[in-house]
């Protein structure tokens, strides 16, 4: 009886598994399909919540006195007590039918990327048409949640950070989604991830207290800094953090509701309770004028930086509140919540400008595009949706 040699053994897995990609290839460009032929429908189901909204507004805000409006208003758009308008739109809808915790936009504008368990994804952000997909790297399972935590691009594009749950930082090439580097060596669950301006090295935090700057060319820690607690001295846990555009300033939210800044060479410029309970994400403006700060709470957090002491309060969730973001322009602040809802406030005064109940699951992250009026939100209901919007003053 004749057997088969290792080289065809080789051959025929090769071309199985160039198979099974271009099956999952074509699996999610039918799923985006999908989405599309939906969106007609929940677009008018978002119309009606939209008018609702509106209605009761009014109500409150003129009683039971006639009113002439001047301004019909329009769908999608939620008018300020201040006359001031944000009008949205609902750009496309990705139905990935899995719980989606992390997304990332280019900073070229370009990509909306993001990660199953399974697979790496890259979508043309304009459009939502897939670009490419590859099979995620195999790893061991080792903290939290099985789902991907943390996407990250780097400043020039050209690199994608994923965070699966295992002690190591997957690092691709955006243009073929090759892996070039793989950062090993976490002891803990990994919480943040982002790159130097360079885009040759890479910042992350972690459960274990520790920020951790890589160089990518030798996939070796560069610089370590390690957060204890005051009173037990033991590791104080960090459970977001983000670096200033400028690569100057490091801001770190903690578990037991603190949160620090520091630069480079760990001077500590401020440390204040901003919360109460767990800190969940943080985000610093691209002016580097203010912070965001969201918790296990209803309510999210505006802070000037140059004083801490007081800041503006964002009151209008029901639940807790696991992401928060600023605007390209640092004049808006928006947030997603566990009571399912998005929403967008003015990060001066706290006024909210937008409230939207789109998805049916938390609204784990709210990612700005770059530069456009534009914004991403990924869901555990497994959809990931793409609004623009516009201001009218």
């Amino acid at each position: 009886m004749e057997t088969e040699s290792p080289g065809d053994v080789n051959t025929i897995l090769s071309v199985i598994t160039k198979q099974v990609i271009e099956l999952r290839t074509e699996q999610l460009t039918f799923i985006s399909c999908k989405s599309q032929l939906l969106l007609t429908y929940l677009q008018f189901k978002d119309e009606i919540s939209n008018i609702q909204e509106i209605l009761v507004f009014l109500k409150k805000k003129l009683g039971n006195k006639p009113c002439i409006s001047k301004i019909s208003p329009k769908i999608g758009a939620f008018v300020s007590p201040k006359i001031r308008e944000i009008i949205y739109d609902l750009k496309y809808l990705l139905n990935i039918a899995e719980l989606m915790c992390s997304i990332s936009v280019s900073p070229n504008g370009k990509f909306l990327s993001f990660a199953t368990m399974s697979s790496v994804l890259l979508y043309d952000y304009n459009n939502g048409i897939l670009v490419k997909t590859v099979p995620m790297p195999k790893y061991q399972w080792s903290f939290g949640d099985n789902v991907i935590r943390k996407v990250h691009f780097s400043p020039d594009s050209s690199l994608l950070a994923i965070c699966p749950p295992c002690n190591q930082i997957f690092v691709f090439k955006t243009s073929s989604l090759d892996l070039v580097s793989v950062l090993s060596g976490f002891v803990s669950f990994i919480t943040s991830v982002s790159f130097f301006q360079d885009s040759k090295r890479l910042i992350s935090s972690g459960l274990d207290g520790s920020i951790c700057i890589w160089n990518l060319e030798t996939a070796k820690i560069q610089k370590k800094f390690l957060f204890n607690d005051t009173h037990t001295k033991e590791p104080k846990m960090i459970t977001d953090m983000k670096m200033s555009l400028d690569d100057r300033l490091i801001i770190i939210g903690f578990v037991d509701g603190t949160v620090k800044c520091i630069d480079m060479n760990e001077t500590v410029l401020f440390n204040f309770q901003a919360h109460s309970c767990q800190i969940l994400s943080v985000d610093i403006s691209p002016n580097n004028q203010m912070i965001a700060t969201s918790a296990s709470e209803c309510i999210a957090k505006v802070w000037n930086i140059q004083s801490v002491n007081e800041g503006i309060n964002l009151s209008g969730h029901s639940d807790l509140v696991p992401t928060i973001t600023f605007s390209n322009e640092s004049d808006l602040v928006f947030t997603g919540s566990k009571d399912e809802s998005i929403k967008c406030w003015d990060a001066t005064n706290g006024i909210m400008y937008i409230s939207i109940s789109y998805h049916e699951n938390t609204v784990f992250q709210v990612c700005h595009h770059p530069f456009n009026r534009s914004f991403a939100t990924c869901s555990g209901d497994g959809c990931i949706s793409i609004w623009d919007y516009r201001i009218r003053i």
